[in-house]
């Protein structure tokens, strides 16, 4: 078709679909551009475009097009979830300062308060008959995803009589994740068709006290809910590493290690919940073994990254490319890759600075088995910054891997330094880009040392669980904080709770 009709922006759109599913995103970006170009004033193709450079990390570019895409939807059903499509891809941009992105997070939440001011969502009158406070989970992640990895060691644990679970499952999946949340759930609800004012009129009728979000500006999140106020009380917990920008949202719960009270407070327009973890993480139950360093036995140190590629910015790659021109017999396995031209790409990238080839080890994306089991090749994670690793810091922990991480000065930047410093791993988080590379150049000559840390690490794990009666408790103190401030008539305010 498109020999006969070059010019098609509809057949430019289908062929990048086709090559999306397939994993090229080289011709799927090709695919994207042509389709945009022959119809620039399109939304859809714009959103497309922008999407694929962001996978591909050309940020600044990415979010030109995201910007106009998101402009030209205004009037459609998907403009709240286009805006924050766009601002999870500048959570991703290095250039943009704690300031900026505060700013075009509160853009958003202006953009959503004028939406509801003239929409009434009215809540029954309490009449407290219920001893136990009514806590409902709005999520679209409620499913096979990171972020189920997080929220299960609290929602498995939480004291059914002092508080009611109300789950609203707002994807369109039901795997074994979905069916294990809600049977976890006191009340169950799969709220994928209603729209927002119909879901914000349902959780007002369910008699909702506090209300948490589990998706932030993620996909299927149902923020545009929370600026009709169903709930009194409203929280953002775990989803997303940032600001909501919604003005309704009363509360931003964090992991305390992140940071002292006061320090990242300014970067949000909820109040804090500074909060400790009894458990941060439901950890795979594939039976995989820690196995010796492979240091030892392969003569050199292999550092690893399993970040995805948008994370991966110039800085880090000098900073990469600093460590292995020190560590000659060092390798680095880079792994998430998408395509063989991304692979190709980055190989480029470190021989411009000096790596040889033979020190990087690729990999594409694999499915999670194989994922886990390449870890028994790693020694010591080198993170990304200043978009720190998460989820996969998680998983390289429980495997015995520590993860080498700078922490910055946002919310993004110090996830994986969060996870160290609750493991008491303190040494392995750096302040600046000389010591990232310091730390690394010196674990080169503490092989028994990593060793050590590996085959005490998942043990570690398990002890640190042990330290509170139950894995909720925390969560349940900060629940029961923010609704007596709420009862008591007082507005939102900072909550720091002390580690026990």
């Amino acid at each position: 078709m498109l020999r006969n009709h070059p010019k098609n922006a509809q057949a430019w759109d289908l062929l990048g679909k086709v090559y999306n599913d397939l994993r090229n995103s080289l011709k799927y970006e090709y695919c994207a551009r042509k389709a945009a170009d022959m119809n620039s004033n399109n939304a859809a193709y714009l959103l497309k475009l922008g999407n694929v450079l962001s996978e591909r990390n050309q940020m600044r570019e990415a979010r030109a097009y995201l910007e106009k895409g998101v402009r030209l939807s205004e009037s459609s059903l998907g403009y709240f979830a286009n805006y924050s499509n766009m601002l999870f891809v500048i959570l991703h941009d290095h250039q943009c300062s704690p300031q900026e992105i505060l700013s075009e997070h509160q853009k958003y939440g202006h953009k959503l308060s004028a939406w509801a001011k003239n929409k009434t969502v009215e809540r029954p009158v309490s009449v407290n008959h219920n001893p136990r406070l009514r806590i409902g989970f709005v999520s679209g992640d409620f499913r096979d995803h990171p972020v189920s990895n997080f929220i299960y060691p609290v929602l498995s644990s939480i004291d059914k009589t002092r508080f009611d679970v109300i789950g609203y499952n707002v994807s369109p999946s039901n795997d074994r994740h979905t069916q294990l949340y809600a049977a976890l759930s006191s009340e169950w609800n799969d709220v994928k068709s209603l729209s927002h004012i119909e879901l914000a009129e349902k959780i007002a009728a369910d008699g909702i006290d506090i209300l948490i979000d589990l998706s932030g500006h993620t996909a299927y999140n149902r923020l545009p809910v929370f600026g009709l106020k169903p709930a009194p009380v409203q929280m953002s917990w775990i989803g997303y590493p940032g600001t909501t920008g919604v003005k309704e949202m009363d509360y931003y719960l964090i992991d305390s290690n992140f940071a002292a009270p006061g320090v990242l407070d300014s970067h949000f327009t909820e109040k804090l919940a500074y909060l400790p973890a009894a458990k941060q993480f439901e950890h795979a139950d594939y039976n995989i073994d820690i196995n010796t360093l492979p240091a030892l036995k392969n003569g050199y140190i292999t550092f690893a990254t399993f970040n995805r590629p948008q994370k991966i910015t110039a800085a880090v790659l000098d900073a990469w490319a600093r460590i292995l021109t020190q560590l000659p017999d060092a390798r680095l396995l880079f792994a998430s890759m998408s395509d063989e031209e991304m692979i190709e790409k980055y190989m480029l990238e470190f021989e411009s600075r000096g790596v040889r080839r033979e020190q990087i080890i690729v990999r594409l994306k694999c499915g999670f088995g194989p994922y886990l089991h390449m870890h028994g090749e790693v020694d010591i994670i080198l993170d990304t910054f200043p978009y720190t690793g998460g989820t996969t810091t998680n998983h390289a922990s429980w495997m015995g891997i520590p993860s080498l991480t700078l922490e910055g000065d946002s919310v993004v930047s110090r996830q994986a330094g969060a996870a160290m410093k609750f493991l008491g791993l303190e040494e392995f988080v750096a302040s600046s880009a000389d010591e990232y590379v310091a730390k690394a150049v010196a674990l080169n000559e503490q092989l028994e040392h990593l060793n050590n840390v590996r085959l005490s690490l998942r043990e570690r794990i398990l002890e640190r669980e042990k330290r509170v009666s139950h894995r909720a408790f925390y969560f349940e103190k900060v629940l029961e904080q923010a609704w007596s401030l709420h009862k008591q008539g007082l507005p939102a305010q900072a909550i720091v709770l002390a580690d026990d």
